[in-house]
């Protein structure tokens, strides 16, 4: 059932927008995309004095990165969908060398269908825990087979640009550089899936069609990570997945203020509103993994 068919969500969605809090934040939006990208540029910069310092922070500063990105892709961060489109391109093509339209593509379909077996690309997709170090690379892999079969020339090119540019310190730093940049990849890669594991891993699976609204679907599929200052920059808002789910536009800045809301018409409703610290989350799935493991063998 589409959003707009569901008059449960219509009176949610309206007390949101009286709210304001789908208005813009560019001055926030600013700030962490200055942040994501320093924090990038300062593992490079620090690769031959601090190796395993900048195999940290080049992977933190990846993923945050990935997460303004993300934001982006979801026309969060700037009025016209062009500007956005174009900030996710260099985020997630030129600077991490991953095709945005390969993510974007698939991600909407996640949205839309999200734990639906057959339908949702990341229940089909998932790695697994064996290959969750390997995520990084191979997400490349893919966006260079995707780009391709597409035929998308600027995708290829500016991939192709990222790709020197990450082997271009290897003219200062020699082949300790490869290592340096592997190891930096492997840790992004964990990092990632610690961001987006808590999602929706052990949260209830969907079996063909579905007659449930657009708001019980997202609520049933989708868990909060209790917030904190550490936990929202951590997670660059991705901890607070129902309301990301039901307002794929909302700047992740005003995500605090409409959990409140959120939670409080669950609670009128009668309707599930998951929520974890982040200890029990990962205790939770841990739990599920072995049942991902089978599923997948």
């Amino acid at each position: 059932m589409a959003a707009t068919a569901d008059p449960a969500y219509a009176e949610l969605r309206r007390s949101i927008v009286e709210a304001g809090l789908l208005e813009r934040a560019h001055t926030y939006y600013a700030w962490r995309s200055v942040v994501s990208f320093c924090i990038l540029g300062a593992g490079v910069a620090l690769s031959k004095a601090a190796p395993l310092a900048a195999c940290a922070l080049i992977a933190v500063g990846s993923v945050q990165v990935a997460l303004i990105g993300h934001d982006a892709g979801h026309l969060a961060v700037l009025r016209a969908r062009r500007h956005n489109f174009a900030l996710a391109t260099l985020c997630w093509t030129a600077a991490l060398g991953i095709s945005f339209t390969y993510w974007n593509d698939r991600h909407n379909r996640h949205h839309a269908t999200p734990n639906q077996i057959g339908e949702d690309p990341d229940v089909d997709w998932s790695f697994g825990p064996a290959l969750t170090p390997l995520m990084a690379f191979t997400l490349r892999a893919e966006s260079w087979r995707y780009a391709t079969s597409h035929r998308n020339t600027t995708e290829l090119v500016l991939m192709s640009l990222n790709a020197v540019g990450w082997l271009a310190p290897l003219a200062v730093l020699g082949p300790g550089w490869l290592i340096t940049f592997a190891l930096s990849q492997f840790l992004a890669s964990l990092y990632l899936a610690a961001v987006v594991a808590p999602n929706h891993i052990g949260m209830p699976m969907v079996h063909g069609p579905s007659s449930a609204t657009f708001l019980e679907r997202q609520l049933r599929s989708s868990r909060n990570v209790a917030p904190h200052p550490l936990t929202d920059f951590v997670f660059g808002g991705l901890n607070y997945q129902i309301e990301h789910h039901l307002f794929t536009t909302m700047p992740r800045n005003h995500f605090g203020a409409a959990r409140v809301l959120v939670q409080r018409f669950c609670v009128q409703q009668n309707l599930p509103y998951a929520e974890c610290t982040v200890v029990e989350v990962y205790r939770q799935v841990l739990d599920e993994l072995p049942r991902l493991a089978a599923q997948r063998a």
